[in-house]
């Protein structure tokens, strides 16, 4: 593996040898288990993208990930980052930032989070499926959703009493599920007017 390294570290500005796998830092498990299951769909945006996660429960790692972000770099690969506003690692995606290993124009950071960034209507089929939304209509969930501000655990919470972090990464993958069935990148309004939409248009331009 370390004569592998060291090929990959002076073959790098070779064009003939340059890798093509692209790396993606994600805050948080949730958006790692959404961008595995678009995976699904075969689509060549995800196929080759490399996700590590930054973020997480109990997260001591910000030396371990400067590590892994210089050898990336020495290895030849450029990283992109997500990161959420108000997060609570926003201060680790800042450090990746400051540090130079990651460039401004290589990252998406989201207004709240990732769960926050679903489109509504979107986010209530997800609900619906999982067996969340019994007796409850999108228009009335969308309205009452969009009548207070704040993240949207927290007024999921509020309105319909649904605590969302026991299963924020099904929820995840139940999202990427109903997308896969779905041509999003041809919705305009979709890709252009939504959150989620710019950040999937961020990681199709990754590769």
């Amino acid at each position: 593996r370390g004569h592998l390294d060291s090929l990959a570290f002076y073959w790098k500005d070779l064009p003939e040898f340059k890798t093509k796998s692209p790396i993606l830092f994600v805050e948080g498990y949730s958006e790692k288990a959404f961008l595995d299951e678009l995976r699904k769909s075969h689509s060549s945006w995800f196929l080759d993208l490399n996700v590590e996660v930054y973020g997480g429960k109990g997260n001591r790692r910000s030396k371990r990930i400067q590590m892994l972000l210089e050898r990336y770099k020495q290895l030849g690969l450029v990283v992109h980052a997500q990161g959420d506003a108000d997060g609570k690692n926003a201060d680790i995606f800042r450090s990746l930032v400051d540090s130079g290993l990651v460039a401004e124009e290589h990252t998406f950071v989201f207004q709240h989070d990732f769960e926050s960034a679903i489109p509504l209507s979107l986010a209530y089929l997800a609900l619906t499926e999982m067996g969340h939304m019994e007796g409850i209509a999108k228009e009335e969930f969308i309205a009452k959703m969009e009548s207070i501000n704040g993240r949207f655990s927290d007024r999921l919470s509020r309105v319909f009493g649904i605590d969302i972090e026991p299963f924020k990464m099904e929820f995840a993958e139940v999202v990427g599920d109903i997308l896969n069935h779905s041509v999003w990148w041809n919705n305009d309004n979709f890709m252009e007017k939504t959150e989620l939409g710019r950040f999937l248009r961020f990681v199709q331009c990754i590769i």
